[in-house]
């Protein structure tokens, strides 16, 4: 069975990727945390890094990125809080039209935080997740982008359907293929997971820009 499925992907992934076009992205982003966990209320902001990496065939695609913080500032208490996370993608274009590209993605989500003493926080939580995305070619210099994102985590000790990540965003992306275009972005997640017997939530608000690499 895995062998006969394993002939049948291989040649549509080949058939999907053989004119596709690459695509790697680095970005900063301007972020807003509120992170509760029992009598725990963190607020703050913080200077996020994200890269991507992705390439799109006619009708099928594979994405991956990553995020990190790299400078918390303006919190309420006296210890600074991190996020690093990470998504992993592939899927198939239902719609691909000159203007207009609409896929659905499958893949897996892994997120952490890192916290002084382990005061707070939670660490490494991973999972499936399913990603709809929207593109329209408005020109052949601008391209607008939308997304949204339903990921099940666990970190072992806890089921996946009792934690999950909800999460949207879009982006306006400036620049032809041939150039390395740049983008405006907003992100909004919502995390909620149970770490022991405590739930804690974390409400995420992002924005910024990226360039292309290549």
């Amino acid at each position: 069975m895995i062998l006969r499925l394993f002939f049948w992907i291989v040649p549509l992934l080949v058939m999907g990727f053989h004119s596709a076009m690459a695509a790697a992205t680095l970005g900063l982003n301007y972020t807003t945390i509120h992170y509760q966990q029992f009598r725990t209320d963190y607020q703050g902001k913080a200077i996020t890094l994200k890269a991507s990496h992705g390439l799109m065939g006619r009708k099928f695609e594979y994405s991956s990125n990553g995020y990190v913080t790299v400078l918390p500032f303006s919190q309420n208490r006296d210890v600074d809080m991190r996020f690093m996370g990470a998504n992993l993608r592939g899927g198939y274009a239902f719609v691909s039209k000159p203007k207009v590209r609409i896929s659905l993605l499958l893949g897996v989500y892994y997120v952490t935080t890192f916290v002084k003493d382990d005061l707070f926080g939670y660490q490494n939580f991973w999972g499936p997740q399913v990603t709809p995305s929207f593109l329209w070619y408005a020109s052949s210099k601008l391209t607008f982008g939308l997304y949204g994102k339903y990921s099940t985590v666990a970190d072992g000790s806890s089921g996946l359907f009792g934690n999950r990540e909800l999460a949207a965003g879009f982006h306006l992306k400036f620049g032809g293929k041939s150039s390395r275009p740049i983008a405006l972005t907003f992100d909004f997640a919502s995390l909620e997971v149970v770490i022991g017997a405590v739930r804690a939530e974390s409400r995420t608000v992002s924005s910024g820009f990226s360039f292309g690499l290549f």
